[in-house]
C-alpha cells in the first residue's frame, strides 16, 4: 500500500462513548480530514497493518451511524524512520491541512514530530508511543497508551513476584523504546530487591547475537530482560536456543505478535511478553466486541496495537466534527471528553494528554500467546 492511499468514511452523527450518547454533528461544508502515520512498508509493515485494521474498524463503526458527512483518513508511510515520519507529519500539516494526526507508531519517530506538530498547531494523538520523554511535551500531544515506566514496572513485578527471579541481564535494542524500558526495568527490578548483573545493547537490524549470548552464559542470570522489536527479538531467541543457553526471557510489546513466533519458532516457547491489557470490568464489553469484529473481519485475533489505533480513531472521529477545524479546537475537545471505555481500557486524558492504563503478561505456549497476568 503506498503512502498516499486514502481511507474515506462518513462522519458518525452519534458515537457511543463511555456508555453515554454524545453528538458528533457535521457543520459547514467540505470533507473532514485527519492524518495517520504508520510503517506501511519495510520491516515494520506488520505494525502498519495492525494500525490500519484498527482504524478501519473504527471507520466502519462510524459509517453505520452516519448521516452522510465524509471524513478522510489520510495515511502516510513512516517506514519506522524518524526522518520520514517528520516529513509525513509536515506533509499532513501543510498540504492536507489536517488538525489531528494518529501516530507515528514508535517513540523514536514521535519524539522529533512533537515540536513540529506544535509549530503547525496540529494535535498528535498517539496510539502507541510509550516513551517517558513524551510525558510533558506541550499542549498538542496526547496518547491513549501508558508510559514505558508503567510497562517496565509490570515486567519487574512479574519477574520478582511470579517468576521469583533474583538476578537479571538487561539487553535492549538501541532505540528510544528499548533504552527507556531497559532503564526503567533495571531501576524497578533492583528497587524490588533484585540485582541487575549486567546491561548491554545492540543496534537495530542486528542479526548476530552469539557474542552477547556468550556474555549472558558467563553472567548466568535468572532472567534476560529483552525490550526490542519482534525481528531482532526473534533472531536472538533462535540463536539463544542454538547455543543451548536455557534462560527465562521477558520482553515488551514491541516483540509481542505472531511474527516473533514465525522468526523464533520453537525457541519462543516459554518466553514472556508484556503488552497493553484489553479492557476489563466496565470496559470488557467494548474489548470483547472489538475482538469479535476483528476476528470476523480478518480471520485472526487482534494485536493490541490494532486496539490502540481503534481507540485513538474512535476519539479522533468524536472530536473532529467539521471541516477546517483548528488544532486548538481539537485539543480543547479532547481535554473535555468524558471517560471513553474502549478496547484497551478507559481513556481519560489528564491536562498533559496522558492516560492511566495497565499492562498484561503473556507467555508463548503451543505456538501462541496466552495471558498469565493479571
Amino acid at each position: 500500500m503506498d503512502n498516499k492511499r486514502l481511507l474515506v468514511c462518513r462522519l458518525a452523527v452519534v458515537l457511543v462513548i463511555g456508555g453515554s450518547m454524545i453528538g458528533c454533528q457535521k457543520s459547514g461544508s467540505g470533507t473532514i480530514k485527519i492524518g495517520a502515520i504508520a510503517p506501511l512498508t519495510g520491516q515494520g509493515a506488520e505494525y502498519g497493518k495492525w494500525a490500519q485494521r484498527g482504524v478501519d474498524l473504527a471507520r466502519q463503526e462510524a459509517e453505520k451511524l452516519s448521516s452522510g458527512g465524509q471524513i478522510q483518513v489520510v495515511w502516510e508511510d513512516s517506514q519506522l524512520n524518524p526522518t520520514t515520519a517528520v516529513s509525513a507529519l509536515l506533509k499532513l500539516a501543510d498540504s492536507d491541512k489536517v488538525p489531528l494526526v494518529l501516530g507515528p507508531l514508535t517513540s523514536g519517530e514521535t519524539i522529533p514530530c512533537v515540536p513540529k506538530a506544535a509549530e503547525k498547531g496540529v494535535v498528535i494523538l498517539s496510539p502507541t508511543a510509550t516513551s517517558d520523554n513524551l510525558t510533558d511535551v506541550g499542549d498538542y500531544f496526547f496518547r491513549v497508551c501508558p508510559t514505558n515506566r508503567v510497562q517496565a514496572d509490570a515486567a519487574a513485578k512479574f519477574c520478582r513476584g511470579s517468576l521469583k527471579t533474583t538476578t537479571a541481564y538487561v539487553l535492549n535494542e538501541e532505540i528510544a523504546y528499548g533504552a527507556d524500558l531497559a532503564g526503567a526495568f533495571a531501576e524497578r527490578f533492583e528497587a524490588l530487591g533484585g540485582k541487575v548483573v549486567a546491561r548491554d545493547s545492540f543496534r537495530e537490524g542486528t542479526t548476530e547475537y552469539r557474542p552477547v549470548i556468550q556474555k549472558i552464559r558467563a553472567a548466568n542470570p535468572d532472567v534476560i530482560y529483552l525490550p526490542s522489536n519482534y525481528t531482532e527479538a526473534g533472531t536472538f531467541l533462535r540463536q539463544l536456543a542454538q547455543l543451548r543457553v536455557k534462560k527465562t526471557v521477558v520482553g515488551g510489546d514491541g516483540s509481542y505478535g505472531k511474527e516473533l513466533i514465525d522468526i523464533a519458532g520453537v525457541a519462543a516457547e516459554g518466553t514472556y511478553w508484556t503488552t497493553i491489557a484489553w479492557g476489563t470490568g466496565e470496559d470488557r464489553v467494548a474489548a470483547e466486541s472489538f475482538k469479535q469484529r476483528y476476528q470476523a473481519s480478518y480471520g485472526e485475533p487482534p494485536h493490541q496495537f490494532a486496539g490502540l489505533y481503534y481507540d485513538a480513531a474512535r476519539l479522533a472521529f468524536q472530536v473532529v466534527t467539521r471541516a477546517h477545524m483548528t488544532g486548538k479546537n481539537v485539543r480543547d475537545a479532547l481535554l473535555a471528553l468524558p471517560p471513553f471505555h474502549g478496547a484497551t481500557g478507559t481513556t481519560k486524558f489528564t491536562q498533559k494528554g496522558q492516560v492511566e492504563k495497565s499492562f498484561a503478561v503473556y507467555v508463548v505456549k503451543d505456538g501462541g500467546f496466552r495471558q498469565v497476568e493479571p
